[in-house]
Protein backbone atom coordinates (compact mmCIF):
# COMPACT_ATOMS: atom_id res chain seq x y z
CA UNK A 1 0.00 0.00 0.00
CA UNK A 2 2.84 2.24 0.98
CA UNK A 3 4.72 1.87 -2.31
CA UNK A 4 1.23 2.41 -4.24
CA UNK A 5 0.80 5.46 -2.48
CA UNK A 6 4.18 6.68 -3.17
CA UNK A 7 4.02 5.47 -7.13
CA UNK A 8 6.64 3.12 -6.43
CA UNK A 9 6.86 -0.01 -7.75
CA UNK A 10 5.00 -3.00 -6.15
CA UNK A 11 7.05 -6.01 -5.06
CA UNK A 12 5.47 -8.69 -3.84
CA UNK A 13 6.26 -11.02 -0.84
CA UNK A 14 8.75 -13.37 -3.15
CA UNK A 15 10.75 -10.81 -4.77
CA UNK A 16 11.48 -9.19 -1.50
CA UNK A 17 12.55 -12.38 -0.24
CA UNK A 18 14.72 -13.05 -3.11
CA UNK A 19 16.16 -9.84 -2.71
CA UNK A 20 17.64 -10.09 0.44
CA UNK A 21 18.47 -13.55 0.05
CA UNK A 22 20.62 -12.70 -2.69
CA UNK A 23 22.15 -9.84 -0.56
CA UNK A 24 22.67 -12.54 2.20
CA UNK A 25 24.37 -14.52 -0.33
CA UNK A 26 26.94 -11.50 -0.85
CA UNK A 27 27.65 -11.31 3.15
CA UNK A 28 26.79 -7.63 2.88
CA UNK A 29 23.79 -5.52 4.33
CA UNK A 30 21.12 -3.40 2.20
CA UNK A 31 22.01 -0.40 4.42
CA UNK A 32 25.38 1.76 3.14
CA UNK A 33 27.91 2.25 5.44
CA UNK A 34 31.08 3.43 5.78
CA UNK A 35 33.12 -0.01 4.50
CA UNK A 36 31.10 1.10 1.39
CA UNK A 37 31.90 4.45 1.11
CA UNK A 38 35.48 3.31 1.74
CA UNK A 39 35.14 1.05 -1.78
CA UNK A 40 33.07 3.24 -3.75
CA UNK A 41 35.81 6.07 -2.69
CA UNK A 42 38.61 3.64 -4.05
CA UNK A 43 36.96 2.39 -7.37
CA UNK A 44 36.68 5.63 -8.30
CA UNK A 45 40.27 6.88 -7.53
CA UNK A 46 41.46 3.87 -9.39
CA UNK A 47 38.84 4.87 -12.10
CA UNK A 48 40.47 8.18 -12.16
CA UNK A 49 43.88 7.34 -12.06
CA UNK A 50 43.32 4.70 -15.22
CA UNK A 51 41.72 7.24 -17.08
CA UNK A 52 43.79 9.88 -16.06
CA UNK A 53 47.02 7.70 -17.30
CA UNK A 54 45.56 7.05 -20.69
CA UNK A 55 44.87 10.32 -21.78
CA UNK A 56 48.41 11.32 -20.81
CA UNK A 57 49.69 8.64 -22.54
CA UNK A 58 48.09 9.18 -25.88
CA UNK A 59 48.28 12.80 -25.53
CA UNK A 60 51.95 12.26 -25.68
CA UNK A 61 51.76 9.41 -28.21
CA UNK A 62 50.02 11.96 -30.51
CA UNK A 63 52.15 14.41 -29.54
CA UNK A 64 55.42 12.75 -30.58
CA UNK A 65 53.86 10.99 -33.69
CA UNK A 66 53.13 14.54 -35.19
CA UNK A 67 56.24 15.82 -34.23
CA UNK A 68 58.44 13.26 -35.09
CA UNK A 69 58.72 14.35 -39.07
CA UNK A 70 59.65 17.78 -38.40
CA UNK A 71 63.14 16.91 -38.30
Amino acid sequence: MVNKSLDKPIVSEKEAIQFYSRIGTRGTSPVINQADLDETDMRSMVKGGIIGGSVVFFAGAILWWTSKGEK
